[in-house]
């Protein structure tokens, strides 16, 4: 159920910022519609999602690493189709954290070797140049598509 959800919010973030924030400047709304968006689903998943604890033998202690030992023990006995899901979810999140450094300005800054203020504002005194940001604007075109 938690992959549904995820591949859920990943079409609804797509279409999102494809259809409604069309300039990769205007980040802040898309930013905070999803954050209102996200606060919906997990208020919705904590007031209809009830835990059972398990209860354990007096007197057993356990160390703080035995729970991920036998975490890592268990995945040999996950059937089949809770193997593909548990892989899915897996490298959904090794894209998305190899994507969220691209998605940011230390890009447009850094890899792009760009400065993302317009040096042609009145006013202007920073170390911007034309080139810089014209590297800045084709970094977020990049980003953008």
């Amino acid at each position: 159920m938690a992959a549904t959800f995820q591949g859920l919010g990943g079409l609804i973030g797509y279409f999102i910022q494809k259809f409604l924030w069309t300039d990769p400047l205007d980040i802040l709304p898309l930013f905070m519609v999803v954050l209102a968006i996200n606060i919906v689903f997990v208020g919705i998943t904590c007031f209809f999602v009830t835990e059972e604890h398990f209860p354990q033998a007096e007197g057993e202690k356990t160390t703080v690493a035995e729970p991920f030992v036998h975490l890592f023990k268990s995945i040999r006995g996950l059937s089949g189709k809770l193997a593909i899901v548990g892989s899915c979810v897996f490298f959904c999140w090794w894209a998305l954290f190899s994507w969220w450094p691209t998605s940011s300005t230390w890009y447009m800054t850094i890899v792009m070797d760009g400065c993302c203020e317009d040096p042609s504002v009145a006013g202007y005194n920073g170390v911007c140049t034309d080139e810089s940001y014209a590297d800045c604007l084709e970094g977020q075109a990049i980003n953008a598509d």
